[in-house]
């Protein structure tokens, strides 16, 4: 089916954000403050994720769960993240790539992520994107995060933001790993 020209061409791996100017946490001082709110409490979405049509379908979004069966907690509105850009790693039936991995991003996986061809750390001004930054809290393809973790190149995530359904394609322990409390527990952080 051929695209209607009245609707702008789609780079199907670019984020988009709702918001002409997004401001990012200072990674510094790690302050992330919508952080580990909960999802469905505000939920509030934004319609850029449309069919080839410009239908929007968000009845679909499944049930806001992360791994251990609670509530999902919020992964980051400084920057918006989430495939919805309402800052959950919600996901659903237009979610294809399964954006449901609560990551904190490090130089490393920034790297890594911009060689296999998804530059997250470059501004795309035109789509509000300002880039990412070690130390931003973003939803990634649970898919990239287990081939990040297969290359030793994974970052840590944040288990109370992540949406049960990664468990589809990481397994538990995997993402058990990498949880960004264990730094907590054991007084590394």
């Amino acid at each position: 089916n051929p695209r209607p020209s009245h609707l702008p061409s789609l780079n199907l791996n670019q984020k988009l954000s709702p918001t002409p100017a997004v401001r990012f946490n200072d990674w510094r001082t790690g302050s992330n403050r919508d952080a580990g709110r909960p999802c469905a409490s505000s939920r509030k979405l934004y319609p850029e994720r449309r069919d080839q049509q410009g239908a929007c379908d968000l009845s679909e979004i499944e049930p806001s769960i992360n791994v251990h069966g609670a509530p999902l907690a919020s992964c980051s509105t400084d920057p918006v993240t989430g495939f919805f850009r309402n800052g959950c790693c919600d996901t659903g039936a237009m979610d294809h790539g399964s954006h449901t991995v609560c990551a904190v991003m490090t130089a490393e996986f920034l790297a890594f992520s911009k060689y296999l061809g998804n530059d997250l750390s470059t501004p795309r001004p035109e789509f509000g994107f300002a880039g990412l930054n070690p130390g931003d809290h973003w939803c990634l393809c649970a898919s990239r995060f287990l081939q990040a973790h297969d290359e030793g190149a994974a970052p840590d995530v944040n288990l109370a933001a992540t949406h049960q359904r990664a468990l589809d394609i990481v397994p538990l322990d995997v993402l058990e790993a990498y949880d960004i409390t264990r730094h907590q527990d054991d007084g590394s952080a």
